[in-house]
């Protein structure tokens, strides 16, 4: 069994550490400082040098304790949204963010579970195969810390991540692939009052074309976004660039150049209809994955959440995670259900019952780790 009373103590006391994406020194410090503690072997990769990071990852080992089984690992990221640095409080047996700044849940939950399923193993002599956990950065800002971190450095052959939003029990097998893009429209500079008919508008092509563009869940495994847009110099100038930036996503990664063909040819007429001009950057920010029902990772995981009276059950799920990455460099892993909710605000809260019950899940995999195969 894990320590609930420990476990949210701790989850309390790491969720305030400072650490936005780029900027998770001071709490990876504190993630080495109670490994040491735990007598974790650990190193640091240099992941954060390719995105402009302070720091890289963390890959700690835990060796096997005289068991057979499968290696794997358990991952969760250290970097938050915004800053947590807040007074988090509890109410009915909920943890809320104080408002002014996010609770942290996401995934600093995840953190806090990881360590204390490890001290209970530790405290209770669990037999198991040798463990790795991995804690990252940057995931919010693009799941860059699974995206550069150091493979050679782990043998893994399959993984937990602690860091989904959707509810307790809920195991996200499916993910999508997101394909980001950039599109500049370029225009004509003129006065805006003195030779207005002498410009081509770009934030008018722009506008026109966006109008046009169908945004939000265009299928129930799709989403199509814009979510940023500049341009413009001066009230009185005629813009003569825009640059939208956006992302399409999806579950069926067959619809992603459906989508892209569509905006290219919804951007490229309207330059076209106001004599302007579009370019295009594609980025795909990172692969979709689905398991099969009845991949042994999945056995072992929903074996577990019924040793603990949860029902599992598997979801697609349109967000993506470090589950991502990992899938994508050939290692099966899965995403597992924290609960917090209203992530990435300030109204962020999570239930005390959530952060347990998944702390006690990840007990009962290394439990059941020495029969894995």
């Amino acid at each position: 069994m894990i320590d609930r009373k420990r476990l949210i103590e701790n989850f309390l006391s790491l969720t305030v550490i400072e650490g936005v994406s780029r900027e998770e020194r001071e709490a990876m410090e504190e993630v080495k400082r109670r490994l040491d503690r735990l007598g974790i072997k650990y190193t640091q990769d240099n992941a954060g040098e390719n995105f402009g990071g302070c720091c890289g990852n963390i890959i700690a080992h835990v060796p096997a304790s005289g068991a057979g089984g499968t290696p794997f690992f358990m991952s969760a990221h250290v970097d938050t949204i915004q800053s947590s640095k807040g007074s988090p409080h509890i109410k009915d047996g909920v943890i809320y963010s104080d408002g002014n700044s996010v609770l942290g849940a996401d995934d600093r939950a995840g953190v806090a579970q990881i360590l204390e399923v490890i001290e209970s193993a530790q405290e209770q002599n669990l037999e198991h195969p040798d463990i790795t956990l991995l804690f990252l950065v940057a995931e919010e800002i693009g799941l860059y810390g699974s995206k550069y971190i150091d493979y050679s450095k782990f043998d893994c052959a399959f993984g937990f991540v602690f860091d989904s939003s959707a509810d307790l029990g809920k195991i996200v097998f499916q993910a999508p692939t997101q394909l980001s893009f950039i599109i500049n429209i370029h225009g004509k500079a003129a006065h805006g009052a003195i030779a207005p008919e002498l410009g081509i508008h770009a934030i008018k092509i722009a506008a026109d074309a966006i109008a046009k563009t169908d945004v939000g869940r265009v299928e129930p495994d799709s989403t199509v976004s814009i979510g940023m847009i500049h341009g413009g110099t001066k009230t009185n100038i005629i813009p003569d660039r825009v640059e939208i930036k956006g992302e399409i996503r999806s579950l069926n990664d067959a619809r992603i150049p459906e989508y892209r063909k569509k905006i290219i040819n919804t951007f490229e007429g309207a330059a076209q209809r106001f004599g302007g001009k579009a370019e295009f950057e594609w980025n795909e920010a990172y692969k979709g994955f689905k398991l099969k029902e009845d991949h042994p990772l999945i056995r072992w995981i929903s074996r577990a959440m019924k040793n603990c009276n949860i029902e599992p059950e598997l979801i697609p799920f349109i967000g993506g995670s470090d589950a991502n990455n990992f899938n994508a460099n050939g290692i099966p892993t899965i995403n597992l259900g924290q609960g917090y909710k209203k992530n990435h605000s300030t109204e962020e809260y999570i239930a005390i019952d959530n952060i347990a019950g998944l702390a006690q899940v990840g007990y009962e995999v290394i439990k059941l780790s020495s029969q894995s195969a």
